[in-house]
């Protein structure tokens, strides 16, 4: 069911970049991958929000499959001079010595070439959309009391939230401010619901705010949501309301909002709009003061791009697109002579960073490689968290005479298991059952797991959905470190156990 190494032999595939970059990391069977991979057409997508220890990465996979007779296509939206110099010197060139300022715009590289090659797209340009851009402090009450209104006045707004508890908390908030019997839908989409639960809400308001129009809230809607919006999702809001966020990223979001031409938007949201969500935050500031008042997007993001975005968008009435992406994108990247003193700090410490990430992908390869595991995305970013899966049962598995063990999960049929026995089934219905969340929330209780567990999933503690509490029980409560329930509407939550002292591996 996860068997990614024998995906990548069949002759066509979808697949996250992790399979690809295993090919070029110090792990069992990359040379399988490699192979897999060899003179096949290789798409990679999204490769403006790789850091620079896995674009490092990314260039010596290209180099790796230009070797083995790849065509390799790397495509972005939100692609700077600098990092499209360093994909075309993987590839064995340089840029001209004048390059058109197009958007978009193809640079190829053919075979044997030392100078890429710049193509202009034919065709007639869109027209440029000009975004309002407006900011609003997360702390005001009246922020949130205009995006209910909005919603009112028949608006389908989209919230984007930098971390899940965020979301959680701004959904039910904007849920308790928005009357009754308007008609305003609202809904929560995060990384923390099961695999089946995510897949019917991304789904659902796809159909909702996407091409179509059929299905669109006639009384207005808010969906409040994370990260997972930012790309490959086909949503089109009236306003976008956003956390402070690095500038591509913002520019990605941006992507939410008008995204495709519709007749009758609601009065005040013919133009797009765009409401930033900015912290009082004083730069000049120590880091440790500075980190509080960015909030937990601090611990998302480096809070020196918090900073150029800050600097670049706040107070700027509206961003113009496509026109304004490049110079935008370059502004970001380039560091600023004057700094206030706790930027200045910040910026030094992410060079420093950036510098050890580079060296650290340097020494990236296969030597040793027998002896190293090849779990995906563990080696792939820098300081990437272990993650683990909270899987939600029906009831307690139960097992009778011969060892024959009936597994139900929370939703589907029971399934059988016979000793010894791999029931694909199973895996299957675990997975879809399952919520991916930071691996120390689950230390202690996937020690405690049965066999069949591991067998069928990895890294995983099985519980027991209560329908009426939300509680997961997993067996000892009382001595757990932490605490779960789950419910469809709001997703995973956990909360510290109080009375049980956690070690410092578990903080």
């Amino acid at each position: 069911f996860a068997a990614g190494r024998r995906a990548l032999l069949a002759p066509f595939g979808t697949g996250t970049v992790d399979q690809a970059l295993m090919s070029v990391m110090a792990a069992k069977h990359a040379a399988l991958r490699l192979f897999a991979l060899s003179d096949k057409a290789v798409v990679i997508d999204e490769v403006h929000s790789y850091d620079p220890y896995t674009s490092a990465l990314v260039d010596q996979l290209v180099r790796n499959l230009l070797a083995v007779g790849c065509s390799v296509f790397v495509l972005s939206v939100t692609l700077t001079a600098r990092r499209r110099r360093e994909l075309v010197a993987a590839a064995g060139a340089t840029l001209p010595a004048v390059m058109p300022d197009d958007y978009p715009l193809v640079t190829r590289v053919p075979t044997g070439a030392t100078v890429a090659e710049p193509i202009r797209i034919p065709g007639e340009r869109p027209a440029p959309v000009e975004v309002a851009l407006e900011t609003r402090s997360p702390d005001d009450e009246a922020t949130w009391q205009e995006i209910a209104t909005a919603a009112e006045a028949g608006a389908c707004v989209l919230v984007i939230r930098n971390t899940v508890k965020s979301a959680q908390e701004t959904y039910r908030h904007l849920k308790s401010l928005v009357r009754d019997g308007l008609g305003v839908e609202t809904g929560l989409l995060h990384s923390r619901f099961t695999f089946l639960d995510r897949q019917r809400k991304e789904q659902a308001w796809m159909e909702k705010l996407g091409r179509g129009g059929s299905l669109r809230p006639i009384g207005g809607s808010i969906l409040v949501a994370t990260q997972v919006v930012e790309q490959s999702v086909d949503i089109d809001a009236d306003l976008l309301v956003t956390d402070l966020a690095p500038v591509d990223l913002i520019i990605q979001r941006l992507g939410r909002l008008h995204r495709h031409r519709r007749d009758g938007r609601p009065a005040g949201f013919e133009q797009p709009r765009c409401r930033i969500l900015l912290p009082q935050i004083d730069w000049s500031g120590g880091e440790k003061e500075i980190k509080s008042e960015i909030g937990p997007s601090g611990w998302v993001y480096p809070p020196f791009a918090l900073y150029q975005a800050e600097r670049l968008l706040a107070g700027r009435e509206s961003i113009v697109l496509p026109s304004d992406i490049r110079p935008l994108l370059e502004a970001s990247d380039a560091c600023p002579d004057s700094l206030p003193a706790g930027a200045r700090s910040f910026a030094d410490s992410l060079l420093v960073e950036h510098r050890d990430m580079a060296l650290s992908a340097a020494r990236q390869g296969w030597h040793d490689a027998a002896t190293l595991a090849d779990t995906e995305g563990t080696k792939t970013r820098w300081g990437a968290q272990r993650s683990g899966f909270v899987v939600l049962l029906k009831d307690s598995p139960s097992t009778r005479g011969g060892g024959v063990t009936t597994v139900s999960p929370s939703e589907g049929d029971g399934i059988v298991l016979r000793p010894g026995q791999f029931s694909f089934p199973l895996a299957k219905a675990l997975h879809e059952n399952a919520v991916r969340v930071p691996f120390y929330l689950l230390r202690d209780r996937v020690g405690e797991q049965e066999p069949w567990v591991s067998e069928h999933i990895d890294d995983a503690a099985v519980c027991v959905r209560h329908m009426d509490s939300h509680e997961l029980l997993f067996g000892n409560e009382e001595q757990a470190p932490y605490r779960f329930s789950y419910c469809a509407e709001i997703g995973l939550r956990h909360e510290r156990n109080e009375s049980v002292k956690l070690s410092f591996e578990q903080l």
